[in-house]
């Protein structure tokens, strides 16, 4: 009898679909930096008395990835799970904002952040049909879980979504998230994401 209840829910296990997508944005960072002398410009002897600067600085993202789906493709609702490649901008040396420039003490980042993120979320129509122009909201959560060095961290995306079915099986999208990183503070990211889906059913 179980079985009997079970069929008809594994006909629909052909539905869902993957995609290809682009994303880019900017990040804030805050980067902590210190001065050898004083206000005066005396040189301070114990480094553990150098007095502590803040610089927070934007900067650029890029990359790219899959998408796996789940769902009906005439859903206005479905499962999404991202695993794509991202590319962080390298820190500016923080000096030229400096009370003293000559005298700062700082190690900054220098080269590109790789990361390697994963997300799972869900992809919600409000208004509009599936079959033509949907428009909506996307959320996802996840993980930067790998990082050239290790620094990753926890994510979490907001915000509208337009899709737009040329096909009857193929989707094209484009979303504008506010996104929040997190490692022991909140960095703030402005994200636009546009990709393709293909679905199975």
């Amino acid at each position: 009898m179980l079985t009997a209840l079970l069929l008809p829910m594994m006909s629909d296990a052909h539905a869902g679909g993957f995609g290809i997508m682009a994303t880019g944005g900017a990040h804030t960072e805050l980067l902590r930096y210190y001065e050898s002398v004083d206000e005066n410009g005396n040189f301070i002897r114990d480094p553990k008395e150098y007095e502590q600067f803040e610089d927070g600085q934007l900067r650029p993202n890029f990359g790219g990835g899959i998408e796996l789906l789940l769902g009906d493709r005439d859903d206005k609702i479905y499962g999404v799970s991202r695993f794509f490649y991202q590319q962080d901008s390298p820190q500016l040396d923080p000096s030229a904002n400096a009370r003293n420039p000559d005298s700062v003490v700082v190690a900054y980042r220098e080269d590109v952040r790789r990361l390697g993120i994963g997300t799972i979320g869900l992809s919600w129509g409000i208004v509009g049909q599936p079959q033509k122009f949907l428009f909506g909201v996307g959320t996802h959560i996840g993980t930067a879980f790998m990082t050239n060095d290790y620094s990753d961290y926890f994510i979490a995306s907001v915000g509208p979504m337009v899709t737009y079915r040329p096909t009857k099986q193929v989707m094209v999208f484009a979303e504008g998230l506010y996104t929040a990183r997190y490692r022991w503070e909140l960095q703030h990211q402005p994200t636009l994401n546009i990709g393709a889906r293909y679905f199975f059913d």
